[in-house]
């Protein structure tokens, strides 16, 4: 009896199993957008579709421009908050703390744009799904002041202009554009409150973080002699001057090209070297080329100049 129930009892628990694993997923959503930081743009480019009202026109003793196309660039730098759930989905918070744009305008002359010191610009990057981080929604409210230095006006905007983009990365990549989204002109205001004109349109790119440098082309070492070819003559000692506790001995290189670089390294007994043992010369016209170094003790000394290596001993008087 006990035998045939053991298979039933089997089957109940691997149901049991089964409805577990097969229940309500309550696995929260993820996201592999960065932690919190700042993203600084060394370089931005922007248009702005300008409209000089006819009042505006009046006021600043400019001509009637209907529209015009300014276009601007300059460094700019986005906050970006700690990636948080939105529902299903994740979002960033983001903030433009800082815009420096220049252009000119035929009609206005200079054009600076900067960020509003008083009214922040806001905004945020969204999953467009759960999970997927990009493509991703982004936008910013965009508060302004529109400097013309020439007019000696300042026009900003009380509203928000709205700038929308679709991103492929974050920080953007290449390619990702932040596009005017408000559908009606903007209206831009003097700082009295008079409005002398509107923003049509506008369009921002940031640009992406700079790209690694291509590894340079390998090129191929110059050959050095070898023991079958015929390499330099070297005479280790050229002569040498005594001081009270040091003397100055000279390395000659002979047979070297006319204005051959020579640099290299002198080591010795310990306290030897005086100023280290950096090798540095030129030939001369005849192939001759004369090394100095600094020693203070008697010994054993080698050296290693480009490919010509060798030792000689340093007695108590110095060879001829």
């Amino acid at each position: 009896m006990t035998k045939r129930l053991l298979p039933v009892a089997a089957a109940t628990i691997a149901a049991l199993l089964m409805f577990a694993s097969c229940g309500d997923d309550d696995t929260e959503p993820s996201t592999n957008y960065p932690p919190a930081g700042e993203d600084r743009f060394e370089s931005t480019t922007a248009t702005v579709e300008l409209e000089i009202t006819p009042e505006g026109a009046s006021r600043l003793g400019v001509r009637l421009q209907e529209l015009e196309t300014i276009e601007l660039e300059g460094p700019a730098l986005v906050t970006r908050g700690e990636p948080r759930l939105d529902g299903d989905l994740y979002v960033v918070d983001t903030e433009i703390v800082s815009l420096e744009l220049t252009g000119t305008s035929s009609t206005l002359g200079p054009v600076l744009v900067r960020q509003h010191p008083d009214l922040p610009s806001l905004g945020e990057v969204r999953q467009q799904e759960p999970g997927q981080d990009f493509p991703s929604d982004s936008f910013f409210d965009i508060f302004i002041e529109i400097d013309l230095p020439d007019l000696d006006i300042i026009a900003v905007n009380q509203d928000p202009l709205r700038l929308e983009a679709t991103l492929n990365d974050l920080p953007p990549a290449e390619g990702d554009e932040y596009r005017g989204a408000n559908g009606e002109p903007l209206p831009i205001y003097t700082e009295s409150g008079i409005q002398i004109g509107r923003i049509v349109d506008a369009l921002h790119i940031p640009e992406p973080l700079p790209q690694e440098p291509d590894e340079p082309e390998a090129t191929e070492e110059p050959e050095t002699p070898t023991a079958t070819e015929e390499a330099p003559e070297v005479e280790t000692m050229g002569g040498c001057v005594h001081g009270d506790d040091e003397s100055t001995l000279f390395i000659d290189f002979w047979g070297l090209e006319p204005d051959e670089v020579l640099n290299g390294t002198v080591s010795g007994p310990p306290g030897g070297l005086l100023e280290g043992g950096d090798l540095f010369g030129v030939a001369d016209e005849e192939g001759h080329a004369s090394l100095p170094v600094e020693i203070a003790l008697f010994g054993t000394y080698t050296w290693d100049a480009n490919s010509i290596q060798g030792s000689f001993t340093v007695e108590e008087e110095c060879p001829e």
